[in-house]
Formats: structure tokens, sequence, C-alpha cells
């Protein structure tokens, strides 16, 4: 096995829960989301959309991307 390429993720009980007025509500736990295509995310910086005022900044990113999930929820 690769290990360059293997992921421990930590053991936690818990789920992503996208309630509210979707479509299609959905409560995903860690292997639900797994089964999703995993992207990575450089850092940036945070702006302001009218403005271009700085907010913060952002990590790193790996996992589902949340339009992902959103779309599906509906």
């Amino acid at each position: 096995m690769d290990s360059v390429n293997t992921i421990a993720a930590p053991a936690v009980d818990g789920a992503l829960v996208l309630s509210g007025p979707f479509q299609r509500p959905q409560s995903l736990n860690l292997e639900g989301l797994q089964r999703y295509d995993s992207v990575t995310a450089r850092p940036f910086d945070l702006r302001c959309y009218t403005t271009n005022r700085f907010i913060r900044s952002v990590d790193a990113y790996r996992g589902v991307r949340p339009g992902t999930l959103i779309a599906e929820a509906g």
C-alpha cells in the first residue's frame, strides 16, 4: 500500500446535516462523505465581493466540495 496516498481519519461520531429550506435534507456521516470525490483547495485570502476588503485568511481545505452537497440537497 502506498503510504503517500493513505489518509488516516480519526474515529468520530457525528454527522454533517444539511437542513432547512432544502428539497432533500441530508445527514451524512464520515462513510457517506467518503463516497464523494475529494478536492484540495489552496490557502487564500477571503475578501468582500463588493469592496474587495480583506476579511480573513482561509487555510488549505481537503474534502468534498460544499457546492456538491448543497446541489444534491436541492
